[in-house]
């Protein structure tokens, strides 16, 4: 059976073994599952995306992957597993490599395991609505930012109380919807921001997230949420 190669959504997740300094993190224990479980189950459950790819340079992440319903169209380049390639990078050689066409590529990145289908088809319409090249999940900085000028003078960026009309935001979440031109022509690009809530925000960026993580994955999202506008 020969499969299918052109699609108009896909969603591509890049899972390399190592993360920094922590040891296959992808695939670390979080509720019952490992880690790259939740990007997975995300994508598979999105109305939008009609096939989930893997791109990792690791069996294990691999045939986990396989087994959970994702694609494994080949092994990724060893080279291209180091902390300064960029994730787009990665995509680019995955899109070249596995011959694999779509209009319109979601990148997930498997270490934001609170981001929902819901929201990734929201910016997946968004992206086609505005006719746009790249759109990231963002979330909005709510501490006070200061830049330091020199060793003696810094400089107040922004306050971060929530009465700013034009906040600063930070990319979080863990999803970049872009269409294939973003990949493959020069000009210029068209990018815009989906605000996404704090919880769906949240990134496992070292073994204390995780910890912090695995005591909320079993919380509906709604009742999180509702903590949060507590404080």
């Amino acid at each position: 059976m020969v499969e299918k190669s052109s699609f108009n959504v896909i969603a591509i997740i890049p899972a390399r073994a190592h993360f920094d300094k922590i040891d296959h993190l992808n695939m670390k224990e979080l509720g019952d599952n490992p880690l790259i479980y939740y990007a997975i189950k995300e994508a598979k459950k999105s109305k939008l995306i009609e096939k989930v790819f893997v791109s990792t340079e690791d069996e294990k992440i691999a045939d986990f992957s396989k087994k959970n319903g994702a694609r494994v169209s080949y092994i990724r380049a060893k080279k291209l597993t180091k902390k300064n390639i960029l994730t787009d990078e990665v995509v680019k050689d995955f899109l070249k490599k596995s011959k694999i066409k779509a209009r319109i590529i979601v990148t997930l990145l498997p270490n934001a395991p609170f981001m929902r289908a819901e929201t990734i088809d929201k910016i997946i319409e968004l992206l086609k609505k505005t006719k746009s090249d790249r759109i990231y999940s963002v979330k909005k900085i709510k501490s006070s930012i200061w830049k330091a000028e020199d060793k003696k003078k810094f400089l107040k960026i922004t306050s971060g109380y929530k009465s700013d009309k034009n906040p600063f935001l930070e990319v979080a979440g863990g999803i970049f919807v872009s269409n294939i031109d973003y990949y493959f022509k020069s000009k210029k690009k068209q990018i815009l921001c989906y605000i996404s809530n704090e919880i769906e925000s949240l990134m496992i960026q070292s073994i204390f997230d995780l910890i912090v993580a695995d005591r909320l994955i079993d919380i509906d999202q709604t009742i999180l949420l509702e903590m949060v506008k507590s404080r």
